[in-house]
């Protein structure tokens, strides 16, 4: 199409676009005006005709590829041919039905499809925001719970020294690793507080008697229950060092019990709120509690969607 053509086709598409205007205004223009108010510019009209002109340019190209050029051609290849009758129509009525129809088209779904993309794209932010929020909002309640944690053992174990107990030695530790084990209650909200208090428990001893690390580490490689690594969490959470997650990754595999997994994740979301994990730790982690989804439960499973992304981070 040769440059008088394309001219031809949107002039044809602002008044189509003019006349869709007229028929949606019942036969009146808006004049264009400026509120000097809110300093806002009412194009009126004219913005009809703009509309008119950018959907003949679209629908042209569009055309070109589905009608093909011989719609918009000035010569008939193969007369008698189907289809040769509207290509006997002149060239430049061709392009003015083809732009006045585009125009006028354009008019009523343009306005329309900007409206859906806008609401489109404000879902989308929205809905990232609201994500966003979601995920500060899970990790500011998994740092309270790491504090809430570190908190329950102090608390404890103060008031064992204000009651006037002795210091625990090994045995004390083993008694509640027993305990531990012995829980056997059938509701889920009564079992999980009975083990959350013997885990308290463990922390309190665990402050006073100093570092067990090795006694622990020891029992769970003569494969002692899970609670031997309840046990080791719960040192690490209560005094982390440098390589604790390096010791953590060698004994968190094939873990059973929720409740065990539930504090392994805690332990490596508080290395890495203390700084103490490396980044190959971090990516170590990260696949052996994705390993935990498989059987994990509601609260689990937002527990590992919350330490994943925290250790993916990087901050």
């Amino acid at each position: 199409m040769n440059t008088w053509a394309t001219i031809l086709l949107v002039l044809a598409g602002a008044l189509g676009g003019l006349a869709q205007a007229l028929l949606t205004e019942k036969g009146r223009l808006r004049i264009p005006t400026w509120d000097a108010a809110t300093r806002q510019l009412d194009l009126g009209f004219v913005a009809d005709l703009v509309i008119g002109m950018i959907g003949a340019l679209a629908a042209l190209v569009v055309g070109l590829a589905v009608l093909n050029q011989q719609f918009f051609a000035t010569t008939v290849a193969t007369p008698g041919s189907a289809g040769g009758a509207l290509l006997d129509i002149p060239s430049w009525i061709r392009l003015m039905s083809f732009g006045a129809l585009a125009g006028f088209g354009s008019r009523r779904l343009l306005p329309a499809l900007s409206e859906k993309i806008t609401d489109a794209i404000v879902g989308e932010v929205a809905k990232r925001a609201e994500s966003s929020e979601k995920r500060l909002m899970q990790q500011a309640e998994t740092t309270a719970e790491v504090l809430e944690t570190s908190i329950a053992g102090v608390t404890t174990a103060a008031h064992m020294k204000l009651a006037g107990a002795a210091a625990p030695g090994v045995s004390s530790l083993e008694a509640l690793v027993k305990e531990y084990d012995e829980i056997k209650e059938v509701d889920d909200r009564k079992r999980l507080a009975l083990k959350n208090q013997v885990a308290s428990r463990m922390s309190a001893f665990l402050l006073q008697a100093g570092d067990q690390r090795n006694h622990i580490l020891s029992r769970i490689q003569a494969g002692a229950s899970e609670a031997w690594v309840l046990a080791l969490v719960l040192a690490i959470v209560a005094n982390s060092q440098l390589g604790d997650g390096t010791l953590l990754l060698k004994v968190a595999h094939n873990l059973r019990k929720l409740h065990v997994q539930y504090q392994v994740v805690n332990a490596f979301y508080a290395l890495k709120l203390r700084r103490l994990l490396s980044e190959s730790e971090e990516s170590s982690a990260v696949a052996l509690i994705n390993g935990y989804l498989s059987g994990a439960d509601p609260s689990l499973r937002r527990k590992i969607e919350t330490t994943v992304a925290y250790l993916k981070s990087g901050s």
